[in-house]
């Protein structure tokens, strides 16, 4: 096929022609490895209850590294030759399915098969239809609980409330809502009950709560059914008010609230007892029937399918502060031994003030994210800053773990609340998050390759099976969610000079996707098709005959896509002046590799040509020059003037995003209109200049999370 296909894969190679051996790799300076896309729509696959995908026993594997037949494979009469391990397989003589013949044997009609004909494709491994009780929904309907801090300030809390509002109308009718709230203490919200009340539990002395949620109010009380008492969980919504205060609407009983602050020295200090409202919600939700086993996951975790308490749980917490109160308690010590380093000018001492502020200080946050993903709740976060200094420091850092490891969102909004709630992003935000595409849960992922080369390291929200190596889970992901694998080569020969071993990889990725149905024809109840299915995408690659021919297929936003990755681990494990010193070392590796191997400039003392810097001969790389250097002056890894928060989000954000995607989040895109429906050109270079020689009238930059005209 065409070597342009390959970007519309679940798969993205770091070039379309890739280095023939270790050798030809080290003399490009670029590094070899692959993107992946998993949840990436398919066009002939669409994620709906009408598909029917053919089962998954029906499809041949190898007897040896257990691949998928493919069309890169050797097909003959009786059997295939696997191309990623080379192991001949024979033909199944059964019959496949209801048609009574086999699928492949003296089947004239072989070559169109999904498995064959296309790169991508899905089988299906079961499917549930569930039935939604109506009098004990629990169990049969989608769950979301709001976790609300009522710490925050009067416009702060509008904000929420506008956003919890926005939940409400994004979620199906069929599904459970509940809403908690927690200061010093915990507030459950019972809108079942003919007159609607709030139940408080306090902390006991242990740092966790006084009793189980349960006791205080049980779990199905809580969670309300959208469509009969969708009015008046709003109206519960709209009673919520800061914890200072003693006195709520009519209906609502805010008895025992106390007024959840404490003095902090510099004057009064908000109690904020997120962990345990955070652990007692989990358990009350089933994570307190799974343990964690370390930092791996096995096989026969929840993530592969399993029994699950619920079709699929998340809970939407909205944290208004620092937690300081109970289990999982932080302070704001360290950013008050740190901030002013932070704008330090000199780039070390600024460098080690982040590097100390962006490392979890407590392990409570990722242990209940473990939980979670083990019971398959979602955990996301919603972090509303708005203060000055101190009072803004949430410590994310400590935080991110509960989403990364449940599979959860991480947003954090600096100046919330400051401008008023008609054009605050947070309402929209919640909204497009509960309404996105679809959504694959409890999710495996495993990449085969050729038996030339192989998998060194893996980045993203994955997780790592500690019974199978290669294996990997992911609680949930979205269609944009994109992971990152680094490869080497095997021996020094490589996949050999006539390209007798194309280099090929193959994903499987496993996934459960809830889908509606109509309902259920004699009562009318709500159904749902709980359908679990594998994808395999097999991509494979031609191989350079020199570094030039490297060069010149090089794919520069998937290049600077497992660049990221690698260089945000680094500077987490290293510190982020190691990894800025990488990111600068490699940017001139680059360089010289490239004059060296394209004759514009040697590594010759008498050799008098200029170094071509901008990569003028290759447009590839000058896009990928550009977005290296927006790396290093990027909210990620520029040393001085970055709150510590908002790094946090920025590198959680960068973790999940797409190559293109990516790409724009660190070089925007400037595109220019003649007028409101011409576009004049598609795409300018960030110079002032590019800007006053257009022709253009109107100009968009389009930011990836921001827009500008």
């Amino acid at each position: 096929g065409s070597e342009d296909a390959g970007r519309d894969l679940c798969l993205r190679l770091t070039s379309r022609r890739v280095p023939e051996n270790a050798a030809q790799k080290d003399r490009t300076g670029l590094p070899f490895g692959v993107t992946v896309q998993p949840f990436k729509p398919l066009p002939h696959f669409p994620v709906d209850a009408s598909a029917l995908p053919d089962p998954a026993d029906e499809v041949a594997r190898c007897g040896d590294c257990f691949g998928y037949v493919n069309g890169f494979c050797g097909l003959e009469r009786d059997g295939w030759v696997c191309i990623l391990c080379g192991n001949f397989s024979y033909w199944s003589s059964d019959p496949a399915g209801d048609r009574g013949k086999p699928r492949y044997k003296r089947n004239a009609r072989r070559n169109e098969l999904p498995e064959i004909a296309l790169p991508e494709y899905e089988i299906e491994v079961a499917r549930e239809v569930l039935t939604v009780n109506p009098r004990e929904p629990l169990g049969t309907a989608p769950v979301y609980v709001a976790l609300i801090d009522t710490t925050a300030p009067e416009e702060t809390l509008e904000l929420v409330r506008s956003a919890v509002l926005a939940a409400i109308e994004a979620v199906g009718p069929d599904a459970l809502f509940g809403i908690v709230t927690f200061a010093d203490r915990i507030g459950l919200f019972d809108v079942q009950a003919a007159a609607p009340s709030v139940r408080r539990v306090g902390l006991g002395k242990d740092g966790g709560l006084a009793m189980p949620l349960e006791e205080a109010l049980p779990l199905r009380r809580l969670l309300a059914p959208m469509g009969a008492f969708k009015e008046e969980l709003a109206a519960a919504v709209e009673t919520i008010t800061p914890a200072k205060s003693r006195f709520g609407s009519a209906g609502f009983s805010r008895l025992g609230v106390g007024d959840g602050t404490i003095d902090g020295g510099d004057g009064p200090v908000s109690r904020r007892a997120f962990g345990p409202a955070l652990e007692a919600t989990l358990a009350w939700l089933g994570a307190d029937a799974v343990e964690t086993r370390g930092e791996g996951r096995g096989a026969g975790d929840v993530g592969g399918g399993g029994d699950l308490r619920h079709p699929s749980c998340r809970v939407l917490s909205f944290l208004a502060g620092l937690p300081n109160l109970g289990d999982g308690a932080l302070d704001d010590e360290i950013y008050r031994e740190c901030a002013a380093d932070l704008d330090s000018p000199d780039h070390e001492e600024a460098a080690k003030a982040a590097d100390a502020l962006g490392q979890p200080r407590v392990d409570f946050y990722a242990d209940a994210g473990a939980r979670a993903a083990l019971a398959a709740v979602v955990v996301d976060v919603f972090s509303l800053g708005g203060g000055d200094g101190a009072a803004a420091f949430t410590d994310l850092a400590s935080v991110a773990p509960l989403t990364e490891q449940s599979g959860g969102a991480l947003y954090h909004y600096d100046t919330v609340g400051k401008g008023g709630a008609s054009d605050a992003p947070l309402p929209r935000d919640v909204f497009r998050l509960l309404r996105a595409e679809s959504q694959a849960h409890h999710c495996t992922l495993r990449l085969r390759t050729s038996a030339e080369f192989e998998v060194v390291a893996a980045y993203g929200a994955a997780v790592p099976d500690d019974v199978y190596p290669g294996l990997y889970h992911v609680v949930r992901c979205g269609p944009g969610d994109c992971f990152a694998f680094d490869f080497r080569h095997k021996s020094a020969a490589g996949f050999g000079r006539r390209g007798d071993c194309p280099p090929t990889a193959q994903l499987a990725f496993e996934y459960t996707a809830l889908l509606p149905l109509p309902p259920d024809p004699a009562t009318q109840a709500a159904r749902y098709l709980r359908q679990r299915r594998r994808r395999v995408c097999t991509a494979q690659a031609r191989v350079a005959s020199s570094p030039k021919d490297v060069f010149v297929t090089v794919d520069a936003e998937c290049v600077v896509s497992l660049l990221a990755h690698k260089i945000l681990a680094t500077a987490e494990e290293k510190g982020l002046s190691e990894a800025r010193l990488l990111l600068s070392d490699w940017l001139v590796i680059l360089t010289s590799r490239f004059n060296h191997e394209t004759g514009v400039a040697r590594f010759d003392p008498e050799d008098t040509a200029a170094v071509d810097g901008a990569f003028t001969s290759c447009v590839p790389l000058q896009q990928m020059a550009r977005m290296v250097f927006a790396l290093l002056r990027s909210t990620m890894l520029r040393p001085r003037g970055v709150q510590p928060d908002e790094r946090t989000r920025a590198r959680a954000l960068a973790r999940r995003l797409d190559p293109p995607s990516l790409s724009r989040l660190l070089y925007p895109r400037l595109s220019s209109y003649a007028d409101v429906d011409t576009q004049a050109f598609p795409r300018h270079s960030l110079t002032r200049t590019a800007v006053t020689t257009s022709n253009g009238a109107v100009f968009l930059v389009d930011a990836f999370d921001e827009f500008a005209t």
